[in-house]
């Protein structure tokens, strides 16, 4: 277990790709917080922060669920103040809670605007600002944001969803700059095609022979936070690139049942 030691937040963690990522990194060794909104079951999506910090402690790890709407600074702000308190520190910080509004831009509300720049782009500056010090102080951290590659055709369809996810590649990147040197990474990574999760199978929208286990990005996401954070950093990747790079090349322990 090379995380050994290590303590993870990860945000939207109650399912989906937050979830599978959390688990993975309880896999190598690292307690991980389970940060989201969704504390009990019966919703309309299926999970809650309380069955992933279960799930993560039935793999002898500690866990810390915390209820906690990016969309509130308040939120935000005790979420940090609760892990510091919690563990002491925080290793690794997953920017993952997304949310996306399809709407063209002329339909799309104020404040649904508002929520996707808060959510996909603020919340991650605003954990970043509070975390990194503690990272600073000990000499070691990752920094992962699951957002894409910066590109010049990221403007055409949903185009709020895509501004926000295209600035928080600029944040990170940037961030990744700023602490060269420094025993901090930051790093970008995007699913490369669709995984299975919950929100995949909600729209329909999908081709079950090509679908792959959301524990591809977990994957990817452990191999990054192996990496000497003075080197590894300042990337925006595919979750497939990152697997490549670790030699798994054969995906058929990811394959999905349709």
């Amino acid at each position: 277990m090379s995380l050994e030691g290590r303590v993870a937040l990860v945000t939207g963690s109650s399912r989906g790709l937050g979830r599978a990522t959390a688990l993975c990194l309880a896999r190598d060794g690292a307690d991980v917080i389970v940060a989201a909104r969704t504390e009990a079951a019966g919703g309309r999506a299926p999970g809650t922060i309380h069955e992933t910090a279960a799930a993560i402690e039935a793999l002898g790890r500690r866990a810390l669920a915390v209820r906690c709407d990016l969309n509130v600074e308040a939120d935000v702000e005790s979420l940090i103040e609760t892990a510091l308190a919690s563990f002491g520190k925080v290793d690794i910080l997953v920017n993952n809670a997304a949310a996306r509004v399809q709407t063209p831009l002329l339909d799309t509300p104020p404040a649904r605007w508002d929520l996707m720049m808060n959510i996909n782009l603020r919340s991650s500056y605003l954990l970043m600002r509070g975390l990194v010090p503690k990272m600073l102080e000990q000499g070691w951290g990752h920094l992962v944001t699951i957002s894409p590659a910066l590109s010049a055709e990221a403007g055409r369809g949903a185009i709020g969803f895509n501004i926000s996810k295209q600035s928080a590649t600029m944040l990170t990147l940037g961030l990744a700059r700023e602490l060269a040197g420094k025993g901090v990474a930051a790093n970008c990574l995007q699913p490369q095609g669709q995984r299975d999760t919950w929100s995949t199978r909600f729209t329909g929208n999908f081709d079950p022979s090509r679908l792959l286990s959301a524990d591809v990005m977990g994957d990817a996401i452990v191999h990054v936070c192996n990496q000497d954070p003075n080197t590894y950093t300042g990337r925006a990747l595919s979750d497939l690139d990152v697997l490549k790079e670790a030699g798994i090349t054969d995906l058929a322990r990811y394959r999905v049942e349709s």
